[in-house]
């Protein structure tokens, strides 16, 4: 339901389906455990699917999360939905992104993004109005592609084709 939080403690969760969040689902947040040392992992386990995907929900939050297993972690193509927040989570070993989002406006702020295929990408967001902040990406192909936005203050290293790649 709109304004519904979710909260996920320290743990260890594989996932069978995706997890949609669609237009009901409308302002909800999903917030994880903020103690260093315990984090909340959501894996997919196959490389295949997703575990977060989007189908027209707006202002959801996304925070201090683990997310991994996946061929993308989070994911919202065209008309997935707008004002995404994803905060201070890790986005690792998904096959192919951390991250995939062409919805409409997003805040990627202070997560970490590494080890998302060979050829994939940490972060990867080509909706307009988006902000990516204070990410720290590495060991993917491409850590940070970003179509139309502001991308600042962001650590990029040991990322094999790109660090960030703009435009």
């Amino acid at each position: 339901d709109p304004n519904d939080v979710i909260y996920v403690d320290t743990g260890s969760y594989p996932l069978v389906r995706n997890i949609f969040f669609e237009t009901q689902d409308s302002g909800a947040r999903v917030q994880g455990p903020v103690g260093l040392g315990h984090p909340a992992t959501l894996n997919r386990g196959t490389g295949s699917r997703h575990v977060f995907e989007f189908l027209g929900s707006d202002d959801v939050t996304l925070d201090s999360l683990d997310i991994t297993g996946a061929s993308r972690g989070v994911f919202g193509s065209t008309g997935a939905g707008a004002r995404l927040t994803l905060s201070n989570c890790q986005l690792r070993n998904n096959a192919d992104a951390g991250i995939y989002w062409s919805g409409s406006d997003a805040q990627i702020l202070n997560n970490k993004a590494f080890n998302n295929g060979t050829n994939g990408t940490g972060i990867y967001v080509s909706a307009s109005n988006a902000t990516i902040r204070g990410n720290e990406v590495y060991g993917n192909g491409t850590g940070i592609y970003n179509q139309d936005g502001l991308v600042e203050n962001n650590v990029a290293r040991d990322n094999r084709i790109y660090g960030i790649s703009v435009g």
